[in-house]
């Protein structure tokens, strides 16, 4: 299953444009020392028969191998997923779509109007913290100690962020119509479950 889903996956990569892989990757990089860090616990903390025939404490075992390599798989694929789901819709989209979904929320008050202004908010200051972030990686002074490095950037961008909100005007939000998906993106849930049926 995780092979047919990393197969459709990379077939709609195919389909929309290969460059979207690039920013996937440095995803992944990111978290690279996720993966090991799995790799690590199930590898050899799994109990099981050894994966070679050498009686040692020190060999993975294979369930551990089998578990390990699946979650891994599965956490590259949600996120090149992920990654292309963003790509490839817009901000408008996204937002329309999420207000449709959560409509029926109405019925315990306000939270349809609320979900859609702080979705607006967030996906604007991300785009604009991102930004911020890389001036300041850039701006940082050398140093060896990487905690210090880290805490200094955190300590930065908090400092430019509340800097920037108190700056902010005020003005008003557009917040998108909500529509229905086309109906042919309905088809697309029952064709996917068929291929992993088969």
């Amino acid at each position: 299953m995780l092979i047919t889903g990393f197969s459709l996956l990379m077939g709609f990569y195919v389909i929309t444009s290969l460059n979207y892989l690039y920013d996937a990757k440095r995803l992944l990089a990111k978290m690279r020392w996720f993966f090991v860090s799995i790799i690590i616990m199930y590898f050899w903390f799994t109990p099981g028969e050894a994966l070679f025939a050498i009686h040692s404490d020190w060999m993975p075992t294979i369930d551990g191998v089998e578990l390990g390599l699946s979650r891994v798989i599965a956490l590259i694929t949600i996120v090149l997923a992920v990654n292309l789901f963003l790509k490839t819709t817009a901000n408008k989209d996204l937002m329309s779509a999420l207000i449709w979904l959560t409509f029926p929320l109405n019925m315990f008050g306000d939270f349809h109007q609320r979900f859609a202004v702080r979705m607006t908010l967030t996906l604007e200051a991300v785009a604009k913290v991102q930004v911020l972030c890389k001036n300041i990686r850039q701006d940082q002074q050398i140093t060896k100690n990487p905690v210090a490095k880290i805490s200094s950037m955190v300590a930065s961008a908090y400092q430019n962020v509340l800097v920037k909100a108190e700056q902010s005007p005020c003005g008003p939000i557009e917040i998108p119509e909500p529509t229905a998906p086309p109906l042919y993106q309905w088809i697309y849930l029952p064709c996917i479950a068929f291929v992993f049926l088969i």
